[in-house]
């Protein structure tokens, strides 16, 4: 994938990640910095110390910069600010740094955002994250870990998958699929969707097949359709707070 931008930034670990994500999303919807006390409350840090170091970290590695004896005093670096808008907080880590994250406590995955397993609708957003697995990050599928993401599912169309509404899609970013593969599809003027693709190129169509006998296969023009990746796997949870957001 092409970014749009050379970063000569150090990659995060899986906790400064989680505290830039919560900065940036913070930055972004408010216009101005969290404080120190917000960041301790959010992430239930016994110690503002802890709060302190980690803010040190993202300091040294160019993420972001502070502001001396001020409450909000937290900046993001220009180089900060285009890694996020590129990445969409998606981190890059050395192979090195993330198989050992893999080891310990699973992978932080970004959910950007919700996806109607129904008619497509646009919902992407970049303000929550979710720790999957490790078990699900073999060293058979560590090649696709930098590219992997995460969305929700809003409807039903795909109930007969197992696919509810309010699970989590595990998604490898990629615009090729295979004839019968499920993938998380860009519909034009309509927005995404989850649904399984099927390939006729006699006809110079595509078919987007839901998993539900109540509901018909659309089918589109391929200049219609952007395939945005391959769907890996599923996870539900019954209790809402995994969601929340970050």
């Amino acid at each position: 994938m092409n970014t749009p931008f050379s970063s000569n930034l150090i990659p995060l670990t899986t906790k400064e990640k989680a505290i830039f994500d919560f900065i940036v999303d913070y930055v972004w919807r408010t216009g101005t910095s969290p404080s120190y006390q917000e960041i301790q409350e959010y992430f239930g840090y016994r110690s503002i110390n802890s709060v302190q170091n980690f803010i040190k970290q993202l300091c040294r590695k160019g993420y972001l910069k502070t502001t001396p004896h001020h409450k909000r005093g937290i900046q993001l670096t220009t180089q900060g600010t285009q890694w996020a808008r590129a990445y969409g907080g998606v981190s890059r880590l050395s192979k090195e740094e993330a198989e050992q994250e893999v080891q310990e406590e699973g992978i932080t995955i970004p959910i950007l955002g919700r996806v109607a397993a129904g008619k497509g609708i646009e919902a992407f957003i970049h303000h929550e994250t979710i720790i999957f697995p490790r078990v699900w990050f073999t060293r058979g599928n560590w090649s696709s870990f930098p590219s992997v993401f995460a969305v929700k599912v809003l409807g039903n169309s795909m109930e007969e998958e197992g696919i509810l509404e309010g699970d989590t899609l595990l998604i490898v970013k990629t615009n090729r699929v295979s004839s019968g593969e499920m993938a998380l599809v860009e519909i034009r003027d309509e927005g995404y969707t989850v649904k399984r693709i099927f390939l006729h190129p006699n006809q110079q169509r595509i078919e987007l097949r839901p998993s539900n006998s109540q509901l018909q296969s659309r089918f589109f023009p391929e200049e219609m359709l952007r395939i945005e990746g391959r769907i890996l796997g599923v996870l539900r949870s019954y209790d809402q707070k995994l969601f929340a957001p970050t």
